[in-house]
């Protein structure tokens, strides 16, 4: 499992890592030495390794669910346009930051202080995400029903805040990636990214109320979805 793990975190950085540093290299005015995209992408890739090897170490339910290959026959049609939905908004959304930096130029460059608060909030972030795995086994990518994995309601530590805190640590990388590329235009442009989640939170809590007896009762308790005291 964790050469697994290890070998999904390189295919996922080499991801990002060609949706932000190959539009820069080849757009006009861009380059292939992007130094705060470079250093994006390494301290991700490092974090992510880091962190397939603590969850090995420490939380291997929760990899293990990470690593659970998608089954179409285990997710509805809503669950399936929903992921894919969301997905394509995020490489759209990953496409636009170098060409906003290098060619569009919307907004003026985010202060230095603008930036490195941009990357606090990136290390946060990750820690939100890292923490909600550790939590809960099921925090799989995709929605299905795990009862038969033994599932059961999580309502403690990170999910007494919001009931979906993956989401929420989500948001705030992507936030704080917009401000270290210093791109004011790809953090305006991230209601979208919140649009697209919707769909998928609204039928992944259907069905949840499904398999999980107490989650109406959770929903009571715990308010807000996404971000406190927003929604």
């Amino acid at each position: 499992m964790l050469v697994k793990g290890l070998a999904s975190g390189l295919i996922q950085i080499l991801i990002v890592a060609i949706l932000l540093l190959l539009p820069a290299g080849l757009l006009p005015g861009g380059t292939w030495k992007w130094g705060r995209g470079l250093e994006l992408v390494a301290g991700y890739g490092l974090l992510l390794e880091f962190t397939v090897y603590f969850l090995y170490r420490y939380a291997p339910a929760g990899l293990r669910s990470r690593l659970k290959p998608v089954r179409e026959a285990d997710q509805s049609k809503t669950s399936r346009v929903a992921a894919r939905f969301l997905g394509i908004m995020i490489i759209f959304w990953m496409l636009f930051i170098p060409l906003d930096v290098f060619v569009l130029q919307l907004f003026p460059v985010p202060s230095v202080a603008f930036s490195l608060f941009g990357l606090a909030l990136c290390l946060v972030a990750y820690l939100v995400v890292v923490l909600t795995i550790y939590q809960n086994q099921f925090a799989t990518p995709h929605v299905e029903d795990q009862t038969t994995w033994g599932q059961y309601l999580v309502h403690t530590g990170i999910y007494g805040i919001v009931r979906h805190p993956m989401y929420s640590g989500i948001i705030m990388f992507l936030a704080g990636i917009a401000l270290w590329l210093q791109s004011y235009a790809a953090l305006l442009a991230l209601p979208l990214i919140c649009f697209a989640l919707v769909p998928r939170i609204m039928e992944e809590e259907r069905m949840l109320i499904e398999v999980l007896p107490d989650y109406l009762e959770y929903q009571k308790k715990v308010r807000y979805r996404l971000l406190p005291f927003i929604w």
